[in-house]
């Protein structure tokens, strides 16, 4: 359809906030045009306030954004406004929706929050009104489903800078699907031979059109990937004009200040046959320093100290003067030269202006005995006052998309963009841990310490990771007779990651000079920090080259009405052929160190999938037949056929040894290249769903629904090795030992076998069930409730059974046990002998196997209210989750692990383990006005527990960490000329993250924001 010049015509606009009813009709007025809505569909809506210049279409976007309306063109000047639920009935791609929007590049079918399935539907306004530094974070505060603890810029948590982590259901990062306008985009790559969830770091905020989130099994509509759930980003195409605005962000207590410009916009030409789109957006923004939450960091070690004064036992802290141990609980012992004695504790601080034992004697010293200086340390060590707490953030995003209607039967499309993200951290070149010798001039004990210095003047410095993706879309809509069209899409994608080299460290010899005493650390050092520090004479330290991964995506679906009318209306159907092939491309990573030397090089991978996927609605019974407890009957039927074949090789070291590397050349260190294996299999996944409406206000839905889960490309090819030590015994011969006892070691029992990966695994499965209840009761308009219940139950996982190699316990044992008795293929056995029916087990198989799995049981909530209060509208919004079960069997027989409730130490650092709280919700209560709007924003995390035995962590002084809760306030006001002016306060009351021990670096909670209490002003202006 030619859009006639009418729609392309911009008007001025000042419609209030107030009942559908009124807004439409004032609309109507003002733009000229002819506008229906029916009654009884319009009742208890309240709509938005629109000032300023835009055409038709986009007044009408604008006017009936987050509210259950839509809006369809029924002639040159003529409108329907329709219901959402009417539009999102069809299985049609948003790409080929036609007279809904403007034109969108979404290659999915739109979902709602009404769907049969339980769709979360996100608007991008929201988002931007959240006040979110950016989008992981907003994900992690309001997604109750998602249970990712940390963010990108959290500098201390990972060293993957720049690679968000969202964790649908608390299953892994892994188990997440994302997609932006449907379509795969290239996975990060990490040096690891794997290819990495997708990052969602620098996707500017005034992009998104709005985010649809499935936390299901989705493969039997979104494919590999989604066992725990899809992400469905879809970016705005809407503009007409422009809109450029600014954001300015500080803090209230220092430090962390930004600036954000945003630029969106569109034009129309050719009278509306041709339609441009274009994004840019640059945000940067300075670090958060240690010392600029001095107050937070040292109250936190203080907790975790006074809580349990051996919580730094192994290693001391880094304080504002030095801190010493033993290194264990043997108490310090005075050298003879001051009298031998023993003292009473193990650990000591230097006070605050001692020059040393040469000057100031050992009274000063003796004094401090049983105490660490817990101050912030003024260097940029790693902790250290001016160390990074959040990473400074500079990032560029641009996009330019365009679509023309060559006639009525084509169209084309076309899209690029660029995402730059670019993050630094500190090198360190020289360890702030120091063990002082016993015989050093300046040890006044008997025994080596162990001293932590907070060394100034050290190369600290700034090293940048930069990421980019690069993102091209091109395609054709052609219609076919009987209303059918079809798309072909093709799109490509690319991940890149440079890192720069950290620079040489300070030598052995340089370190002895203070391991001697030739250098004194045991002293204030801040009186005279001029240390010499010796570096070594190599071009770095360690060095990363360039992680490259690639996807390219080719499909063609055809939609449309089937031939045949069901009593609730025509069936839709959509049908599609794709091939998406990843690639990555081959990287290393080489440490060069006196201690130890290493090079690891992941080869090239590959993936390809090739895929058949089929969606019909079947619209059963309406509300035209009046049946009894049957207003609607909707059923929904999905399926998807893959088939995959991965190439890959194990991710490992190719020179490992001790000393400096005796060259820099690749291919003479590493002059073998490791094997490749491949794999292949197909796949079915079928999803099967019902809406019904048995009375006008209740609906009732369910869903059945599968999907799997491909291994790792580094876990593909199976090593052999000649020696696999073990504790473990069989339990057919006795529980005897298995193995050789090793003449070296006597205890020690080893057998040949292999490790690594293995071609033959199956894939990893996932099984939902959903059930659910909407409210919508007529008699409370503008009231909305849903309660929705998922079972996951995952088969299959992929794990590395060396862990079961050396069992400590009966428990642990007894899984050894259970994992032979479903693999007994994976030994070899002698012949029989000892008046045993078996012989002994001669070597194992101990590569990556097909384990028990995991099951999660989830009830989601929601609930929305909207009315008209005070000459505008007001809408409360809530969100929550509560996880019932989250439990892991790794082996049949062997323990259950359940981790609802359960946030420990490694799934905090490795960004995409197991685990979730029972409870996260979210919810807002805003109110918009004519020119005016307000709102009040909550998010709360529930309390959690740091171990999976739920015992009471010393450190932390209980056994979890206490649920928190942080509000947000933010208003905005609309000017006549076209300017807004927008104020956002986070965590308005100052909240400070609890204590959380499980993370040493800090000692917070990272679900809280170091921040505080922050602010963002942003001025925008529509053209």
């Amino acid at each position: 359809m030619i859009v006639p010049a009418f729609a392309q015509a911009t008007r001025a606009f000042d419609v209030p906030s107030q009942p559908a009813t009124n807004s439409i009709a004032a609309l109507a007025r003002q733009a000229d045009a002819q506008i229906l809505i029916e009654e009884g569909l319009a009742r208890g809506i309240q709509t938005n306030a629109i000032t300023g210049s835009y055409t038709i279409e986009g007044a009408l976007i604008r006017l009936l954004r987050d509210t259950p309306l839509d809006w369809i063109r029924t002639g040159p000047t003529s409108f329907s406004i329709i219901s959402r639920q009417e539009v999102d009935s069809g299985a049609t791609p948003d790409i080929l929706v036609q007279g809904r929007r403007e034109w969108t590049l979404n290659t999915g079918i739109k979902r709602s929050e009404n769907d049969s399935q339980p769709f979360i539907v996100i608007d991008g306004e929201q988002i931007r009104k959240s006040g979110a530094p950016d989008l992981e974070s907003y994900l992690r505060n309001s997604l109750s489903v998602n249970s990712g603890a940390s963010t990108a810029e959290q500098a201390n948590i990972s060293d993957s800078p720049n690679r968000s982590a969202i964790n649908l259901r608390g299953l892994g990062e892994r188990e997440t699907l994302i997609l932006i306008d449907g379509r795969r985009l290239a996975g990060t790559s990490n040096s690891n031979g794997n290819i990495g969830q997708p990052t969602i770091v620098g996707i500017p905020l005034a992009a998104i059109e709005r985010i649809e989130v499935l936390a299901s099994s989705a493969s039997g509509i979104y494919g590999n990937g989604a066992t725990g759930g899809v992400i469905n980003i879809i970016m705005r195409r809407e503009y007409r004009g422009a809109e450029a605005s600014v954001t300015y962000s500080d803090t209230f207590a220092g430090g962390g200040r930004g600036i954000r410009a945003d630029l969106t916009g569109g034009l129309s030409l050719e009278g509306g046959r041709t339609n441009v789109t274009f994004t840019a957006s640059y945000n940067r923004t300075a670090p958060l320093l240690f010392r600029d939450r001095a107050g937070l960091i040292e109250d936190s070690r203080r907790q975790a100290f006074a809580n349990n004064p051996a919580f730094f036992r192994f290693s001391p802290p880094l304080g504002a003067t030095p801190n010493l141990s033993t290194g264990n609980d043997d108490p310090l012992q005075l050298d003879e030269r001051f009298g031998g004695a023993t003292l009473s504790s193990s650990r000591a601080t230097i006070p605050v202006g001692f020059r040393g034992i040469a000057q100031d004697g050992i009274a000063g010293l003796l004094a401090n005995v049983g105490n660490y200086n817990l101050d912030l340390s003024n260097n940029r060590g790693v902790n250290g006052g001016r160390r990074e707490l959040l990473s400074p953030v500079e990032q560029f995003a641009g996009s330019v998309a365009a679509r023309r209607d060559f006639n009525d039967w084509l169209k084309v499309y076309a899209e690029l963009s660029y995402t730059r993200a670019g993050n630094q951290r500190r090198a360190d070149p020289v360890a702030a841990t120091i063990k002082l010798a016993a015989d050093a001039p300046n040890n006044p004990f008997k025994q080596d310490v162990t001293v932590t210095v907070p060394f100034e003047g050290v190369d600290n410095r700034v090293l940048d990771r930069t990421l980019q993706t690069y993102r091209g879309v091109m395609g054709a809509i052609v219609k076919l007779p009987g209303n059918w069209q079809a798309v072909l899409d093709y799109s490509r994608s690319r991940n890149t990651t440079d890192s720069d080299d950290t620079p040489a460290k300070v030598s052995f010899a340089g370190l002895a000079a203070f391991q001697n005493g030739t250098q004194d650390i045991l002293r204030d050092v801040r009186l005279a920090p001029g240390f010499s520090y010796t570096y070594l004479d190599i071009p770095y330290a360690t060095s990363s080259s360039q992680t490259r991964n690639d996807i390219a995506n080719l499909s063609v679906r055809l939609a449309g009405p089937l031939p045949v009318r069901l009593p609730g209306g025509k069936p839709t159907v959509t049908l599609s052929v794709e091939r998406s092939t990843q690639r990555q491309a081959a990287d290393s990573f080489i440490q060069n160190d006196e201690e130890q030397s290493t090079v690891r090089i992941s080869q090239p991978g590959r993936q390809r999938i090739d895929a058949a996927y089929g969606e019909i609605n079947l619209p059963i019974l309406g509300d035209t037949h009046h049946l009894p407890l049957v207003r609607e009957l909707m059923v929904t039927v999905s399926g998807r056929y893959e088939k995959y074949r991965e190439t890959g090789a194990p991710y490992a070291a190719c020179y490992q040894e001790a000393g400096l590397l005796p060259s820099l050349d690749l291919a003479k260190l590493c002059p073998v290249t490791p094997p490749f294996a491949t794999t292949q299999r197909s796949r079915f996944d079928p999803t099967v769903s019902l809406r019904w409406r048995p009375i006008d206000g209740v609906t009732l839905r369910g869903s059945y629904a599968t999907g799997y889960l491909t291994p790792q490309l580094s876990d593909l090819v199976k090593v052999a090795e000649a020696r696999i030590y073990t504790t473990a015994t069989d339990v057919q011969r006795g529980n005897e030992r298995i193995g050789t006892e090793d003449a070296d070691f006597a205890g020690s029992y080893y057998l040949p076998g292999s490790r690594g990966g293995n071609t033959d695994v199956k894939p990893e499965t996932s099984t939902t069930l959903t059930a659910g209840i909407i409210l919508e009761p007529a008699f409370i308009p503008g009231f909305r409730l849903s309660a929705d219940w998922t079972h996951i139950r995952k088969r299959n996982n992929y794990a590395n059974p060396d862990q079961l190699l050396s069992p400590s316990t009966i428990e642990q044992q007894a899984a050894f046990d259970a994992f032979l008795a479903r693999y007994p293929d994976r030994v070899t056995r002698g012949q029989p002998s000892g008046g045993f029916s078996v012989g002994p087990i001669t070597s194992i198989d101990a590569s990556v196997a097909n384990l028990v799995g995991s099951n999660t049981e989830t009830i989601d909530f929601a609930g929305s209210y909207t009315r008209p209060l005070f000459g505008g509208g007001i809408t409360l919004d809530a969100r929550a989750t509560y996880v019932n079960e989250l439990s892991l069997q790794e082996v049949s027989g062997g323990p259950v692990a359940d981790y609802a409730g359960v946030i420990t130490g490694d799934f905090i650092f490795l960004r995409g383990g197991f685990g979730a709280m029972r409870w996260k919700g979210a919810g807002s209560l805003q109110w918009t006005g004519d020119k005016l709007s307000l709102m009040w924003q909550t998010r709360f995390f529930d309390s959690y527990f740091v171990s999976l035995d739920r015992q009471v962590s010393v450190g932390l002084g209980a056994a979890e960490v206490p649920s928190q809760m942080y509000h947000d306030i933010s208003g905005s006001y609309a000017f006549a000329s076209g300017f807004k002016l927008r104020a956002t306060v986070n965590n308005v009351f100052n909240r400070r993250p609890p204590l959380d021990t499980t993370n040493a670096s800090f000692l917070y909670s990272t679900f809280g924001d170091p921040r505080l209490a922050n602010f963002q002003l942003t001025l925008s202006k529509s053209f």
